[in-house]
């Protein structure tokens, strides 16, 4: 232990001493700090490598977390693009209706999910309120009930008119200039024609189900069932082929009744 004398109190030091060939060195201050440098500076390398490593560790977090989203997502969409599937072959309007709210809530999540995962996605299709008619159904078939039998009274009454019209003028012509106006026989075959039509209707549906019983059944409106002509009708085909079979069954049922006309008593 050295003393040293100063202008002010008296302090004390302690230097380190080493031993060198039996003589007893002082050694410097510095060898010390330069230890704790050292010290410091692998503490430095350690934490930084540790850090290293819980940025890596992070990352493989996230990866790993994208990766499960993205499977997540691919199961809602094939999900949606089943139940679809399911809906189409589905006959049942409150069963099609379930099925394909169920596709949209797996379409919803699968969006939400690119959202997340910052996908280039399109939006999916929401339900739209259907908008309210013009005119109510039961409006719209009075209104065509009403113009049905305006048409037919209006055409009576120029029926009427003119057989008076031509008995008019059969009144002022030599009787072998004479006009044969229709008459009531005329009436009587119009309604004759028509009788024919309805008789026919049961005696084709007999013989349908005499022949071909399955299709009786498939044609018939009343009988309902997963596998009729109505229900495929609305559920299986698209609007183009319920346009050409609609065209087709009015094109038929015309030149049936035209035919009709060819009937005599």
């Amino acid at each position: 232990m050295n003393t040293k004398t100063a202008s002010g109190p008296i302090v004390a030091t302690e230097t380190k001493t080493t031993a060198v060939n039996g003589h007893k060195l002082a050694s410097s201050p510095a060898s010390g700090l330069e230890a704790k440098r050292q010290q410091a500076q692998a503490a430095i390398q350690a934490a930084e490598l540790e850090l290293q490593q819980i940025q890596e560790e992070e990352q493989a977090e996230l990866v790993a977390r994208r990766s499960r989203l993205a499977t997540t997502r691919e199961v809602h969409l094939r999900d949606a693009q089943n139940f679809r599937e399911m809906a189409r072959n589905e006959s049942d309007p409150e069963e099609k209706r379930t099925l394909l709210s169920l596709a949209r809530e797996d379409e919803q999540k699968a969006y939400q999910i690119g959202l997340e995962l910052g996908l280039d996605q399109d939006v999916p299709a929401q339900d739209e309120k259907p908008r309210a008619p013009f005119l109510k159904r039961p409006v719209v078939a009075f209104l065509q009930v009403a113009g049905i039998l305006a048409a037919i009274s209006f055409c009576y009454r120029q029926f009427n008119q003119f057989n008076q019209y031509i008995q008019e003028l059969n009144a002022k012509l030599p009787v072998e200039q004479h006009l044969q106006p229709y008459d009531v026989t005329s009436i009587q075959k119009f309604f004759y024609e028509k009788l024919v039509v309805f008789a026919d209707l049961p005696v084709a549906l007999l013989i349908l189900f005499l022949m071909v019983p399955f299709v009786g059944f498939y044609v018939l409106p009343f009988l309902k069932s997963k596998r009729d002509f109505y229900s495929e009708f609305y559920d299986e085909l698209t609007p183009w082929q319920r346009s050409i079979i609609t065209t087709i069954l009015c094109l038929g049922l015309l030149f049936y009744l035209a035919l009709s006309h060819s009937v005599k008593p």
